[in-house]
This record gives C-alpha cells, structure tokens and sequence, in this order.
C-alpha cells in the first residue's frame, strides 16, 4: 500500500475514535491547529503531525498533502469514522484512477436540531454519481498536482474548499473513481455547519 492518511483537525477529540478504525498499516498525517493535548495523545499514537491555522480548511488540507511521502493520500476530518476496508479499497482503486471517492454516509443525532434532514440532503449531494472530488473521504494520486495548477487547494478559499478542487479536476478531464465499499461516517452536521460548507 502506498497511500497516506490525512487527516484536518481542530480541537476535536473525536479524531481518537477516528484512529481506532484504521485497519491497515499505513502514515498518518494530521494537520493540526495547534492543541497541545491532543498532539501529544496523537504523536504517542506515532502520528505525523503538522502545524496548521484556525478558520482555513484548504490551508489544512494542503499541509497534509505536502508531508506526504507515498504516491496517493486519502483525506478525511477529524469527525469522520472509516469504514471496514475503505483504505484498502481506495488505495485499489487509485492504482487504476487518479481520484477516487468512497461514500460519505451522514449521522444524525436528535441533539443536533435539523441533523436528520442535513444528513440526507448531504448524502444526495455527495453521493449521487458523477461524484465530485469533495472532502472528506477524497482520495488522490500526488502526482496529479501539476495537472491541478501546482496544488490541491487554493489557500485563498478557506471555506467549501471542494468545490473548487472539483471545478479545477472537472476542466483537467480527470476521473473519479468510486466503490461503494469503500465508505466513512461523517459525524452530524450543525444547520450552520451544513450552510458555511
């Protein structure tokens, strides 16, 4: 396997229980803004850790991408859980494809007004084919950079970051491939989380 983990966090702890659902062995990059605690719980897990900023996903994403030394990565948030054979799956289907998605199945909680509602509207969105390269549960060759303008995301765009990989893999005319085995669980979605993305 020559894929890495990169993994955007902000002070959430729920990225421990996301570790527990790796079920291979490959690097893990977290691209943290800094919390002490929790880099030091991450490190004693033999995490790769880098620095990020507070409020820029793109920022985050791309210094995950950039300590990454294998041929592919896979991004996921911290709120995320992957499933059973996602990384071995993604990491196949990168071997014939420059991209590749698994799907996003949303939770929901009755804590969380709207969550419901949010996780299946979300779920049409991210799942209905052709499937855009969205974050998280995007899986990427790194090889594709210069195809893509010389980076991932552009760090001016700290928001809905997504769209406008998408928009530049759409021009280049590069597939994305996808298997429905391959799936992660996004955690529930606040309604102003769910109208910022």
């Amino acid at each position: 396997m020559n894929l890495s983990l990169v993994i955007a966090c902000r002070d959430d702890p729920h990225i421990l229980k996301l570790m527990e659902t790796i079920d291979v062995d490959l690097p893990v990059i977290v691209s943290l803004v800094p919390n002490e605690e929790l880099e030091r719980e991450l490190r004693a897990l033999g995490v790769t850790v880098v620095t990020s900023v507070s409020g820029n996903i793109s920022i985050s994403y791309a210094r995950g991408l950039a300590a990454a030394d294998t041929e592919s990565a896979f991004i996921v948030d911290s709120d995320c859980l992957l499933g059973p054979g996602c990384l071995s799956t993604v990491n196949e289907l990168l071997e014939e494809a420059p991209l590749a998605r698994a799907r996003v199945e949303f939770a929901s909680t009755p804590n969380i007004r709207f969550s419901d509602k949010i996780a299946r509207m979300r779920s049409l969105d991210s799942n209905t084919p052709p499937l855009p390269a969205w974050t998280p549960g995007l899986g990427l060759r790194l090889e594709i950079k210069h195809v893509l303008g010389g980076h991932f995301y552009d760090e001016r765009v700290c928001w809905a970051s997504g769209a406008e990989i998408d928009r530049r893999v759409k021009r280049a005319n590069l597939n994305v491939a996808y298997s429905p085995e391959a799936y992660i669980v996004h955690g529930p979605l606040s309604l102003s989380h769910a109208l910022r993305s």
